[in-house]
């Protein structure tokens, strides 16, 4: 909740704050594009609680365990969590335009296979992983009880 909700909010409107301008002067947030507001985790907000339930049971189902639909120990474990305050990553780019979007990612990819190369090396080797399983979700958005809507 906190990355999604709050961290990765704050980090945009860091980059891009509420009176940033385009080159030509004009105000960044304008129209459709509004500045986004962080949210504080709020315990007592069912679309809070609603969020850890449907991410902590898609995660349980991933590595075959029960979940729990019970909302009142998840409201007690998510008290129990230690939350970090948020440090801005200095210098973090974000994109104002389309081009700009194209080049970073034209960036971010080059050099990218031998990254790749260097995360394959670093994964423990499959041996090492006996008695740890994954099971693969497919998504379907039919059935109200499975927390993938």
């Amino acid at each position: 909740f906190e990355t999604e909700f709050h961290n990765k909010i704050l980090q945009l409107i860091t980059a891009l704050p509420p009176d940033q301008t385009d080159s030509e002067g004009n105000p960044f947030w304008t129209g459709h594009k509004r500045p986004p507001t962080p949210l504080k985790f709020n315990a007592n907000d069912p679309l809070h609680l609603d969020f850890l339930m449907a991410a902590a049971n898609l995660y349980a189902k991933l590595y075959g365990l029960a979940g729990s639909r019970d909302m009142n120990m998840i409201r007690t474990e998510a008290l129990k969590a230690t939350i970090e305050v948020f440090e801005p990553v200095k210098g973090h780019k974000v994109a104002k335009t389309d081009d700009e979007m194209k080049s970073m990612m034209d960036e971010e990819h080059t050099g990218l296979e031998s990254k790749t190369q260097a995360l394959r090396e670093s994964l423990p080797k499959p041996s090492e992983l006996t008695g740890y399983r994954l099971e693969p979700l497919s998504f379907e958005k039919d059935d109200p009880t499975n927390f993938h809507i």
